[in-house]
């Protein structure tokens, strides 16, 4: 399941691919701020995303209780849906991206959150 977290990312990388493959001037690196400006920030962050999303879903996996085990794959699931609706929401108009970004992110924060309770108070 950990390699899902990667799905948004090779997604974003292939705009990128065929944007610079089909423009001299950015195959060249001229242009290149302006001419992928949107997609250079989508994938910023989704670069730092699943990271955080990967480091949780293994902590998470390390202490839940067997039977929490599913967790991880429904972290997993709940963060692509979120990348894609950050892509177009984010693409749509940048102010409202805020749901998307919710559920890519806070999904790991709950998991993280979960784990540390799992340490504490479970038999880790």
């Amino acid at each position: 399941w950990l390699a899902v977290f990667s799905v948004p990312l090779f997604l974003g990388i292939h705009p990128v691919l065929f944007r610079r493959y089909n423009s001299a001037d950015l195959i060249r690196g001229w242009s290149a701020k302006e001419g992928i400006k949107f997609e250079r920030a989508y994938l910023s962050n989704t670069v730092e995303q699943p990271a955080v999303n990967v480091l949780a879903a293994v902590t998470l996996g390390m202490v839940a209780p067997l039977g929490l085990i599913k967790l991880v794959p429904i972290q997993a699931i709940i963060y692509v849906i979120g990348r894609v609706l950050f892509y177009f929401s984010y693409r749509a108009n940048p102010m409202k991206r805020f749901v998307g970004f919710v559920m890519g992110y806070y999904v790991a924060v709950g998991s993280l959150l979960l784990s540390v309770y799992f340490v504490v108070f479970g038999d880790v």
